[in-house]
């Protein structure tokens, strides 16, 4: 559904029913506040300059009182700060519109030259949906507000494909999968947002700045690494998934196998050779050789 994001502002995602919607949002927010601004200034400035350096006439005299004069003055600093930060974002979604993509899309192509930057490809991913743009403008705004499509379908730029998006974005998790490592838990990690000094300053003020999940881990458990950061990893438990869990069975098999971030240094790294573990693949149960190095 071309989703964008998720804005706590509206309570939703913003995708294809609501990008447009969401846009005019933006853009009359910031006018408003560039109108109440303009009023809620020159009532302070009437209030202060004119009344005590102007006050000839009496037309132009603004009395307010200290609790007036200091919600006027916090009412003013608002507005100017809704103007510059929702502006921004106006911004920011007007040329994703100009250039017929989400942010998930942008991220997708992002990630599209990198791969083939690593395998030493010269081809470029050829975005599926840039009309020009003109087209592209037309696709998203329109007098309704509500895009064009139908959400399913989509116009797709001459020479692409309907999935060409989908295509690559299985390539992609392939490529992904493939330059994974599997690391094996050494202490215990209770999945909380920000560890108090459990593992160290670094890993404290340097916890991913993320909404994603961070996942509760427990010595033994084998996890399958895909995101590196300094003193974070983000991965998937393998195997076994119920040491220390006090999550249901029946609630694992409908959530699938548990990811999220964990600390660097909770884990050690495997690399292949001796040393025998066993790993859970597609509901089977295999005996892996494993060596450990750290």
């Amino acid at each position: 559904m071309k989703m964008d994001h998720h804005c706590p502002w509206i309570n939703t995602c913003c995708g294809h029913f609501n990008h447009g919607y969401f846009f005019y949002f933006l853009l009359f927010a910031p006018l408003g506040c560039v109108h109440s601004t303009y009023i809620l200034g020159r009532t302070l400035y009437y209030a202060i300059y004119v009344d005590y350096f102007f006050s000839f006439n009496d037309s132009l005299i603004v009395i307010l009182s200290l609790a007036e004069f200091l919600c006027t003055f916090f009412a003013t600093g608002l507005a100017i700060g809704v103007v510059i930060a929702v502006g921004s974002l106006w911004i920011i979604q007007l040329k994703s519109i100009l250039k017929n993509e989400t942010g998930v899309e942008t991220w997708i192509k992002e990630k599209s030259q990198m791969r083939m930057n690593e395998d030493n490809n010269s081809e470029t991913f050829l975005y599926p949906y840039d009309l020009g743009r003109i087209r592209n403008f037309k696709e998203v705004i329109t007098w309704t507000g509500q895009c064009k499509g139908n959400g399913i379908v989509w116009t797709v730029a001459e020479g692409c494909g309907q999935y060409d998006l989908t295509i690559e974005q299985i390539m992609q998790k392939k490529d992904k999968a493939m330059h994974s490592q599997t690391y094996e838990i050494k202490k215990p990690y209770n999945g909380s947002l920000i560890p108090l000094f459990t593992f160290g300053c670094h890993v404290s003020f340097g916890s991913p700045c993320t909404d994603e999940n961070r996942v509760p881990v427990s010595p033994g458990q084998i996890v399958k690494v895909t995101r590196w950061r300094k003193h974070w990893l983000y991965g998937q438990i393998i195997f076994p998934l119920d040491i220390n869990s006090s999550i249901s069975l029946k609630h694992r098999a409908k959530r699938g196998k548990p990811r999220g971030w964990f600390p660097r240094n909770c884990a050690r790294q495997y690399t292949a050779g001796s040393g025998d573990a066993k790993l859970e693949i597609n509901g089977k149960t295999h005996n892996a050789k494993h060596k450990k190095s750290d």
